[in-house]
């Protein structure tokens, strides 16, 4: 049976407590099934809970995960990870994680500006041989109207 995200949590956060509700009350309280608030309770101490909701969070969330942490204070911290079901290692990993796609937002940009000046520079030489190629069927054209002009004398000359 699956249980409402909210009741989940606020089952997670009574467990959490200093003031530690035994898991009798919380049945009662929550109506939660024994077994299940044993098992959440399992997996907060094994540092389980949580894992596999980390697995589908987008760098956004991620970052604001670090903001949040960053934003604690350092006896805040440790509650904050056991609620959230996370470890330092996850937090470094985000960071990294982070790094490398601004890392790479930078060589794109790079990569942008050299397409840029290549671009600018094919564009120049298209618009060159344009005028060339304009300026060749113009004077064809008046070759051809010379000719017409003139006629056949052009040519046995």
């Amino acid at each position: 049976m699956r249980h409402p995200t909210q009741l989940k949590e606020k089952a997670i956060k009574r467990l959490l407590d200093k003031d530690c509700v035994p898991i009798l009350t919380l049945n009662e309280e929550l109506d939660i099934p024994e077994v299940t608030l044993y098992y959440w309770n399992r997996q907060l101490k094994n540092g389980n809970m949580g894992n596999k909701l980390l697995a589908n969070l987008s760098i956004s969330e991620k970052q604001d995960l670090l903001y949040q942490y960053q934003s604690l204070s350092e006896s805040e911290k440790g509650i904050w990870l056991r609620e959230k079901g996370l470890y330092n290692t996850d937090l470094e990993n985000w960071k990294e994680e982070i790094q490398d796609i601004l890392k790479g937002m930078k060589d794109i940009s790079k990569k942008e500006r050299e397409l840029k000046k290549e671009n600018e520079k094919l564009t120049k030489e298209l618009n060159k041989k344009d005028k060339a190629l304009a300026e060749v069927t113009a004077l064809l054209v008046l070759k051809k109207k010379l000719h017409t002009l003139f006629g056949e004398e052009e040519e046995n000359q």
